[in-house]
């Protein structure tokens, strides 16, 4: 059974890989799923920063972006404006 991990928009991902990152941070790490998605998760032992205001927590669903988890090839184009 796969590991589940939850995001920092509170959105459950599964069959997912840890990215080793350049540097080690304290706080988040990243995760890639099977299309190459990208997602930042909160450690489970995220300590509050010293010139922080406090502890991390996680977003609702609804305050990720527009398409965050859907897999790039399959987002709908948009034209842009200018």
């Amino acid at each position: 059974m796969s590991k589940v991990y939850t995001d920092v928009f509170n959105i459950k991902h599964t069959d997912c890989t840890v990215v080793d990152t350049i540097n080690d941070f304290s706080r988040v790490f990243i995760i890639q799923d099977k299309y190459g998605s990208r997602f930042t998760c909160l450690k489970d032992d995220a300590r509050p920063a010293k010139k922080g205001s406090g502890h991390w927590t996680s977003a609702s669903p609804e305050d990720a972006p527009q398409d965050y988890a859907v897999p790039y090839r399959s987002r709908k184009r948009q034209r842009r404006t200018l």
